[in-house]
This record gives C-alpha cells, sequence and structure tokens, in this order.
C-alpha cells in the first residue's frame, strides 16, 4: 500500500504535480498485481495513478449516477449504491474479489479497558452511551492521522 502525502480533492499546485510526477517515474521500476480506486467521485490523482498504470488490473468503485473515467479498457468496475456504509462497500468490494469466499459483516470489537477508559470520559461528561455523535474529518488526505483515546 501505497500512501501520497497531497490532498487529492484540491487542485494541486504546479510545485505538487511535479513532486507527484516525479513519485510516478519513480514507480516505473516496479509491477502491480492490482490498483483499487475506492472513492466514487475520483479526484486528479486517482485519475493520474489509474492513467499511469493502464496496463495493471484496475478496480475502481462505480454507481449508476457517477460517470465513469473514460480512459482505461482494464478496469473492473464494482457497482456500490452511493449512499450505502464504506463497510458495506468494502464487503462488495471482497465479494468481487474473491467470490467463493463468504464475507461477514464487520463486527466493532472493544477492548475492555478502551471500553472503561470510554465510560469514564462520557460519566465524567455526564453524557449517556446512547446519545452520542461523533463528526470525524472526511478526507484522509488532509488529516494524516485519525486518531483517539
Amino acid at each position: 500500500m501505497l500512501h501520497v502525502d497531497e490532498p487529492a480533492y484540491i487542485e494541486p499546485t504546479k510545485k505538487q504535480k511535479q513532486k507527484f510526477f516525479e513519485f510516478l517515474r519513480q514507480l516505473k521500476n516496479y509491477s502491480f498485481d492490482l490498483i483499487i480506486a475506492g472513492a466514487l467521485n475520483r479526484t486528479w490523482l486517482d485519475n493520474s495513478l489509474l492513467s499511469h498504470f493502464e496496463a495493471t488490473r484496475q478496480i475502481v468503485f462505480g454507481a449508476p449516477n457517477v460517470k465513469p473515467l473514460s480512459f482505461s479498457s482494464c478496469r473492473d468496475v464494482v457497482v456500490v449504491d452511493e449512499f450505502c456504509h464504506e463497510t458495506f462497500k468494502y464487503q462488495v468490494l471482497l465479494k468481487h474479489l474473491d467470490s467463493d469466499r463468504e464475507i461477514h459483516p464487520p463486527k466493532l470489537n472493544i477492548r475492555p479497558t478502551d471500553a472503561l477508559a470510554g465510560s469514564t470520559i462520557l460519566a465524567d461528561l455526564d453524557l449517556a452511551k446512547s446519545l452520542l455523535l461523533f463528526a470525524c474529518q472526511p478526507e484522509h488526505s488532509i488529516k494524516k492521522t485519525k486518531s483517539g483515546p
């Protein structure tokens, strides 16, 4: 897995483009079995990577109301509802990659020490567990790390 430290949803500056294309030149000696573009609305970053590796098998998410990219004839499109939960999208992707595998819904496991820490914080703030809302930065390339207690 590669991490590119550029904001994908913001039009890149000339310097950022140069840096990214230098990165692509460094990748020319590598071969990849598969490239997955997991965003329904692809960005300049997705488009650049996909077009640069057209000979590599590519899987992209698609939806009825999202226009597919016009270049590259070698990609699989995994059709998902645009508004379904991300975990469901990746279950569909896993089934696409291995149709014989039984795919189980994701399950959140919280370590007892973390559950106790969370309960302590909620009690200190006088909050009920069932009335919580967490808002996270939706763009992973703007926030490098999302973490918390």
